[in-house]
C-alpha cells in the first residue's frame, strides 16, 4: 500500500504544489473552491500513477484479464471512497485542518458521477470496487454521458426532466485521454462474397470516440483499475435538450425510444460503446505479447445485460478482418471469450432491434448475425419441436427484429442470472428451450454490494460502532459481521445501535425540513421505497396502502397504529407516462396527508426529488423499514434490499429476487414476507386471474380507487392519472396489486405491532446486519472469477 500520503510533510508539499500550479493561489489567500481544485488534481495524479502500474502488471503476459462492458456505471462521488480505500482519509483531514479547511465541506463540492439510472449501473460500480480490492486484472468499458439520465424536478407534483450537465464541473473521477481515440463506422454497404471473411464493409459515416478514464482504487492495496468511458465527438455545440432531436451520441443515457430517431440513436450508442471498446481491448491485448491463437486463455469479456450484444459480431469481425481467421474459428474464439449476464425477466428489457434499421446502420454485422442464426437454427431443428423454434430464433423475419437476448444466449459460453430465484426462472420458464439445448451454459451469480461504499462510507456512525466492537476485518471480509451476533441480547450494545439510528433519522429529518419544507418527527418509523419507478416495482401498491392508512386515520380507526413517515424516491423514464403518473399520485397524496392535521401524529409522506447516490446513502442510513414489494417473479435480484439490510432496516417484501436469499440468511422471523410467491403468481395467471373479483370483494380497495379516479387528491382532476389507471384496469391488474393487497396491509400492521417492542426490533435489526456477509460484491466477484472468467489475482 501507498504510505507517502500518510506523511504530513509530503502530503502538504503536494497540496501546496497543486494549489499553486492549478489556481495560482497560496494557502493564505486560497478559498474552499481553490483547495478543491488542488485536491482534485492531486488525487487524480496519484491515482493515475497507481493505475499505470496496475495496467502494466495486467498486460505483462502472465494474467488472464476480464473486460466488463456496461452501458451504465452509477458511481456517485468517488473522492471520499478513494481516500478511505487508500487508507489516507484521516491524513488528508489532518492536513486540511492545518489550513483551516474542512475536508468534509470540500468533498461536498464534488459532482456526482451520473452515468447510470439504477441497479444495473450501481452493480457495475460495486463490482469494480471489489475487482480492485481483490487484486483482479480487469478493465471496464462504458460511455461518458454528458448529462447522464436527467435532473428530476417536481413541479405541480409532476416530474419534469432537465439536462444535468454534471460533466462540466471539475471531477477527480475523470482522466481525459485525448491520446486514445478510435474511429467508429456506420452505414454504407457490404461488398458481397460467398464467404463472410471476404466481404468488405464500405461505411458511409465515421464518428470519433475519445477515451476518458475513471480510476477505481482498491481497499488496502495499490491495485487501481480503469473504467474507460467513450465520448463521441460533438457535431452540435448546442445545449442538450431532451425534447429536441438528439444528435450527439453521448449527450444522454437511454434516449427516448418511442421514435425512429430515438431508436437509431440508441443503436448507435450501443455500437459506439462496443466498437471503441473492442478496438481498445485488442490494442491492450497486443501489449501482452500473446498470440491471438491463445486469446481465450488471456481474455474474458462480460456483457452486462443485452446493451453490449454487438460485441459478439464485432469480435468476430476483428478476428476475421485483422487476424485472417476463418469464420468458424473466429466464432469459436468469441464464444470462449464472451459471457452474458441477464438482469431481467421482463420481455420489454430484452432488446429487439428493427432489422431494417440494423441493416442500414451496420450491414456487415447483420451478415455475421445472419450466419450465427442460420447455423444455430439448423442445429436446433434436429431436436426442438417446430412450434418452439420461434421462441429461440435470433432473427425474427416475420416481425422484423433481431432478438438480442437470444443472440447473447446462443453465442456466449456462459449465461448467468443474478439471484437464485431469477436464475431458476430463466432456466425453467423464460429460456427453457435454450436450457434444454445448453444445460451447462446457465448458472447463477447472486448480486452483491460493496460494504466499503454502503457501510464504511455511507454510514460512518454505524461503521465506527461496528469497528469499535469487533475490529475492522469486515471491511475486506463482510462475513466477519457474524461476530456481532453475540451482542444480540446485549442491552448496552443495542442502546448504542438505537442511538446511531436515531442520529441518522434526525439528520434525515433536518434534510427534509430544509430542502423539502416538510416537518417530520425522527420518532416516526421511517419506511422507504427508493428505486426506479416502474409498475412491477409496485410503488402504486405502496401508495394505495398509504391511502388506506390515511382513510383509517380520518375514520378514527387508529388502534395499534404506529407513527410512520413513508419515503419515496426514484425517476421514471421520460417516455414512461404511467410511471410518471405514479410519481404525481405520490406527491398529490403527500400534499393532502401532510396538510391534514388529523395525520400530524401518525402519518407523513415524503417524495425526495432527483434521487441519486448521495440521497440514497442518507435515506438508507436512516431507514427502519425497507420496501421490496415487486410482483414475485418480476425482479431479477435487487441490490437496494441488501443495502437496507446491511444498515439495519427490516425488509417488508415478496419472495422475489434476492429477497429469497435475504430471508434464508437473516432468518424468516427477521423479515416481513407477504403476498404470492412466484409459483402462485404463475399458477394464478394460468388459471385466469380475475382482478375484477378482487376489486368487487374488497370495499377498502374500492374506496381507494374511487378516491384516485374522482380526483380526491388533486382538486377534482379526474384525468390526472389516466394512463396509469387505464394500464391498471385494461391489463387486468398485470402486476397483481389487488391479489397481494390484503396480505400487504396485514403485514404492515404486524410491523406496527412489533415496533412497539423496541428491544426485539433492535435485536432483529442487528441480526440483519450480522448476516449480510453473503451479500458482499466481493463474494460475487470471486464467484465470477472462478466459475465464468477463470481469472486469478494479478501476477507481477
Amino acid at each position: 500500500m501507498q504510505t507517502q500520503l500518510t506523511n504530513q510533510k509530503y502530503l502538504k508539499e503536494r497540496l501546496n504544489f497543486f494549489l499553486t500550479e492549478t489556481t495560482k493561489k497560496t494557502p493564505k489567500n486560497a478559498k474552499l473552491n481553490d483547495w478543491y481544485v488542488a485536491f482534485v488534481n492531486m488525487l487524480n495524479d496519484e491515482l493515475i500513477d497507481l493505475a499505470d502500474v496496475s495496467e502494466h502488471n495486467i498486460l505483462n503476459g502472465k494474467n488472464k484479464m476480464v473486460a466488463y462492458l456496461s452501458m451504465e456505471y452509477l458511481l456517485g462521488k468517488l473522492s471520499r471512497q478513494s481516500l478511505l480505500n487508500m487508507g489516507v482519509y484521516e491524513s488528508f483531514k489532518k492536513a486540511f485542518t492545518s489550513y483551516k479547511v474542512d475536508l468534509d465541506e470540500l468533498l461536498k463540492l464534488e459532482p456526482s458521477t451520473q452515468l447510470g439510472n439504477g441497479g444495473l449501473g450501481r452493480l457495475a460500480a460495486c463490482f469494480f470496487d471489489s475487482l480492485a480490492t481483490l487484486d483482479y486484472p480487469a478493465f471496464g468499458y462504458g460511455l461518458l454521458y454528458r448529462c447522464g439520465i436527467y435532473k428530476q424536478e417536481i413541479k405541480n407534483n409532476i416530474q419534469v426532466e432537465k439536462p444535468d450537465i454534471w460533466i462540466e464541473k471539475q471531477n477527480p473521477a475523470i482522466d481525459k485521454r485525448r491520446d486514445i481515440v478510435y474511429t467508429v463506422n456506420f452505414g454504407g454497404y457490404v461488398k458481397k462474397s460467398s464467404r463472410l471473411e471476404d466481404m468488405v464493409w464500405m461505411p458511409s459515416e465515421a464518428v470519433k470516440a475519445f477515451a476518458n478514464d475513471v480510476l477505481i482504487a482498491g481497499y488496502d492495496t495499490d491495485n487501481t483499475l480503469r473504467i474507460r468511458l467513450w465520448e463521441a465527438e460533438r457535431n452540435d455545440k448546442s445545449k442538450p435538450d431532451l425534447k429536441k432531436n438528439i444528435t450527439n451520441l453521448t449527450d444522454f443515457l437511454y434516449p427516448p425510444d418511442s421514435t425512429f430517431d430515438g431508436r437509431k440513436l440508441r443503436l448507435r450508442q450501443e455500437y459506439l460503446l462496443v466498437s471503441a471498446s473492442i478496438q481498445d481491448l485488442f490494442e491492450r491485448f497486443k501489449k501482452t505479447g500473446v498470440s491471438v491463437d491463445k486469446i481465450e486463455k488471456f481474455l474474458a469479456v462480460q456483457l452486462n445485460d443485452t446493451h453490449p450484444t454487438l460485441a459478439i459480431p464485432e469480435i468476430i469481425k476483428i478476428l476475421m478482418q485483422d487476424y485472417n481467421m476463418p469464420y468458424e474459428q473466429a466464432f469459436e474464439k468469441m464464444n470462449k471469450i464472451c459471457a452474458y449476464t441477464n438482469h431481467t425477466l421482463l420481455a420489454e428489457a430484452l432488446e429487439k432491434i428493427d432489422i431494417n434499421l440494423f441493416k442500414s446502420e451496420l450491414p456487415y454485422h447483420f451478415a455475421i448475425i445472419e450466419r450465427i442464426n442460420e447455423d444455430f437454427m439448423n442445429m436446433a431443428k434436429r431436436t426442438v419441436a417446430d412450434w418452439k423454434l420461434n421462441k429461440i430464433e435470433i432473427i425474427n423475419y416475420r416481425d422484423n427484429y433481431i432478438n438480442c437476448g437470444n443472440l447473447c444466449i446462443v453465442a456466449t459460453h456462459k449465461v448467468n442470472g443474478v439471484a437464485a430465484l431469477h436464475s431458476k426462472l430463466l432456466k425453467k420458464k423464460e429460456f427453457a428451450v435454450f436450457s434444454s439445448l445448453f444445460p451447462k451454459k446457465f448458472t447463477n451469480e447472486t448480486n452483491g454490494i460493496t460494504q466499503r461504499k454502503w457501510l464504511l462510507e455511507s454510514n460512518p456512525k454505524l461503521s465506527n460502532l461496528i469497528t469499535k466492537t469487533i475490529g475492522n476485518e469486515w471491511v475486506k471480509d463482510l462475513t466477519k459481521l457474524k461476530k456481532l451476533l453475540k451482542y444480540k441480547n446485549d442491552e448496552n450494545f443495542l442502546a448504542k445501535l438505537e442511538k446511531v439510528k436515531m442520529e441518522n433519522k434526525v439528520a434525515f429529518a433536518e434534510f427534509v425540513k430544509n430542502e423539502l419544507h416538510i416537518k417530520i418527527s425522527p420518532n416516526f418509523i421511517i419506511d422507504s421505497q427508493i428505486k426506479r419507478i416502474h409498475e412491477y416495482k409496485r410503488q402504486f401498491l405502496n401508495i394505495m396502502q398509504v391511502i388506506d392508512r390515511y382513510n383509517r386515520i380520518i375514520d378514527g380507526d387508529t388502534k395499534g397504529m404506529e407513527a410512520k413517515v413513508y419515503v419515496f424516491a426514484g425517476k421514471a423514464h421520460p417516455s414512461y407516462t404511467a410511471g410518471k403518473e405514479i410519481i404525481t399520485l405520490i406527491n398529490d397524496v403527500a400534499d393532502v396527508v401532510n396538510k391534514d392535521k388529523r395525520c400530524n401524529d401518525l402519518l407523513k409522506v415524503v417524495f425526495v426529488p432527483n434521487y441519486n447516490i448521495d440521497k440514497a446513502q442518507m435515506i438508507i442510513s436512516a431507514t427502519e423499514v425497507s420496501e421490496q414489494i415487486s410482483t414475485a417473479g418480476k425482479e431479477a435480484s435487487g441490490t437496494g434490499n441488501m443495502k437496507f439490510a446491511l444498515n439495519g432496516a427490516l425488509t417488508i417484501g415478496t419472495l422475489d429476487g434476492a429477497n429469497v436469499e435475504i430471508r434464508d440468511n437473516v432468518g424468516s422471523k427477521n423479515i416481513f414476507i407477504f403476498g404470492l410467491n412466484a409459483k402462485k403468481v404463475y399458477n394464478l395467471k394460468e388459471r385466469g386471474y380475475d382482478a375484477q373479483k378482487y376489486f368487487n370483494d374488497n370495499p377498502r380497495i374500492q374506496r381507494i380507487v374511487e378516491q384516485i379516479m374522482s380526483g380526491y387528491f388533486c382538486h377534482g382532476d379526474t384525468s390526472r392519472y389516466k394512463t396509469l389507471m387505464e394500464s391498471f384496469f385494461n391489463n387486468n391488474d398485470e402486476y397483481m396489486l389487488l391479489a397481494d393487497f390484503n396480505s400487504y396491509i396485514k403485514t404492515q400492521s404486524n410491523i406496527d405491532e412489533m415496533y412497539k417492542n423496541k428491544k426485539l426490533w433492535l435485536k432483529k435489526s442487528l441480526i440483519n446486519i450480522a448476516n449480510c456477509g453473503f451479500f458482499s460484491s466481493d463474494r460475487t466477484i470471486k464467484s465470477y472469477a472462478k466459475d465464468i472468467w477463470k481469472i486469478k489475482e494479478i501476477k507481477e
